[in-house]
């Protein structure tokens, strides 16, 4: 009989801590929330022993909810290390094929105004992008990409493919992905966390 008490014991106070932190939670869980509820006085009537199973279990669902914030945390910084690092990759694709144009087209690199275009399509040593009707021997360069590579820290998917033009160091306003400087040819990522990527 003992036995069963006990049984029912562990399960409400189980159930307790459940509830409690479900209130105290607004309905809503988050490690976050959990890991600041402050520990709750055990019900009325409970023995020493079911005293001391609750003040436990209450101080383990704690810590659990402290190291479930931890790892949420810990997998946030993966993930961001990891966009990074795809970042890193389509920056340093777009720097190599713009200078592999350079060499190809008398030393000059893609135009503001036909920038995407010279990239993504065939192209004779001026610049020229051929027409439908052309001969490809004729137009020996290119294309340098297959699409724009988007920045993933910018969130108009639009923009983010786009290249903003200037003179000087890039601004960082997140108003388009890239940023070229006419001045030196520099490409940057147009995000403030990664200008000097």
């Amino acid at each position: 009989m003992k036995t069963g008490i006990v049984t029912f014991g562990v399960g409400a106070v189980v159930g307790a801590i459940i509830m409690v932190a479900g209130i105290s939670l607004g309905g809503g869980f988050s490690p976050q929330k959990a890991a600041a509820t402050p520990m709750v006085a055990a019900p009325a009537g409970l023995t020493q022993e079911q005293k001391a199973f609750y003040a436990q279990a209450t101080d383990l669902y704690g810590k659990f909810n402290v190291f479930a914030a931890r790892i949420d945390k810990e997998f946030a910084k993966v993930d961001r290390e990891a966009i990074e690092s795809s970042l890193f990759s389509d920056l340093q694709t777009m720097r190599s094929q713009l200078e592999l144009y350079k060499v190809q087209h008398l030393e000059n690199y893609p135009s503001p105004d036909r920038f995407t275009q010279q990239l993504l399509l065939r192209t004779n040593a001026k610049g020229e992008l051929m027409p439908d009707n052309a001969q490809a021997k004729d137009y020996p360069f290119g294309p340098y990409l297959q699409q724009m590579p988007a920045n993933p820290f910018i969130r108009n998917t639009y923009s983010a493919r786009m290249v903003k033009f200037g003179h000087g160091a890039c601004p960082g306003d997140k108003s388009t992905g890239w940023y070229m400087d006419l001045d030196s040819g520099k490409f940057n990522c147009n995000d403030p966390s990664h200008t000097n990527m």
